[in-house]
């Protein structure tokens, strides 16, 4: 579940937030957004993810794992070892003043928006090979600055109809929100999303922290020191698992999971939100539960 121009199916999707220490970076959020693309479009498709960072993100920002295609796959089965489930505002500058960016990575051209107008758009796709650009109407750019004003976005533009496993898309940033870890969930394929909307959710979360949690929670495993060495100033210490795989016929908003990390860090279990960070619209919160080695959603608490 993600947001793609056209028709396409994104299955087996697993997504990594936490937060890192680095030595070089400082203090930031990463996201990893892993799943199986297949383009139902007769035309060009991208993935769009949109990002909650208070600056630009450039190039040297996006984690190259064309190396680590299982990456998220190898740190779910850690954290549950058990079968898996069959079903499948504003930032340090204006953003008018932010550069635009294409790289390219696995499977995808990635177009890094960090300032979102038509001509920005224009000029970006036109460094994507032609069989990749897709058709992006300008309803799109509205929703967008409308509903995540400031936020960065991320086109990953591929042309596959065959399915094919994309290596995780993987990025840090300065974060706009820093207490609050945000899984892009929202969806719509071929269309604006609909945010009134009820859904079915699917994937697997990985969530975590570059702090020790406090106390002792089962739920949270400390990654071993040999687990992707090339990627380990990027990764959390300790990481717990969201899933939502056997949870796919409860019907939840079509929003994005928002986990607040000061619940990881005390080793509580998660308080876990449905919303669109830096929108007016309804905040949902959620009924968590704990089940064998995992995280699960119960339900939407009401309002009071």
């Amino acid at each position: 579940m993600c947001i793609t121009i056209s028709k396409s199916i994104l299955d087996c999707t697993h997504i990594g937030v936490w937060d890192i220490d680095h030595p070089e970076y400082g203090y930031r959020h990463v996201l990893a957004y892993q799943n199986r693309v297949r383009n139902l479009s007769k035309e060009p498709n991208c993935m769009l993810l949109h990002i909650p960072s208070r600056a630009a993100i450039k190039p040297e920002h996006l984690i190259d794992t064309t190396g680590h295609v299982d990456l998220l796959t190898e740190l779910y089965e850690y954290l549950d070892p058990t079968p898996e489930n069959t079903m499948m505002w504003m930032g340090d500058e204006p953003a008018k003043d932010r550069p635009n960016y294409v790289v390219e990575m696995g499977v995808y051209h990635i177009a890094i928006l960090n300032h979102l107008t038509a001509d920005g758009l224009a000029s970006a796709l036109s460094q994507i090979p032609q069989h990749k650009i897709p058709e992006i109407g300008n309803d799109f750019i509205d929703f967008f600055n409308s509903h995540f004003p400031g936020f960065p976005l991320l086109l990953c533009c591929f042309d596959t109809t065959e399915a094919a496993q994309a290596a995780p898309v993987m990025v840090h940033y300065a974060p706009l929100f820093p207490d609050k870890l945000m899984a892009n969930t929202l969806d719509a394929h071929g269309g604006l999303p609909k945010i009134d909307r009820l859904l079915d959710f699917h994937q697997n979360i990985i969530f975590g922290t570059c702090k020790e949690p406090k106390g002792d929670n089962p739920y949270a495993k400390q990654i071993p020191g040999d687990f992707h060495p090339e990627l380990a100033g990027f990764l959390p210490d300790t990481v717990s698992v969201l899933d939502l795989t056997p949870f796919a016929s409860i019907n939840l908003p079509n929003k994005d999971i928002c986990i607040d990390l000061k619940s990881v860090q005390a080793g509580d279990p998660p308080t876990v939100t449905m919303e669109l960070l830096g929108s007016k619209e309804q905040v949902h919160k959620t009924d968590i539960y704990a089940t064998g080695n995992v995280y699960g959603i119960g339900d939407i608490l009401p309002r009071r």
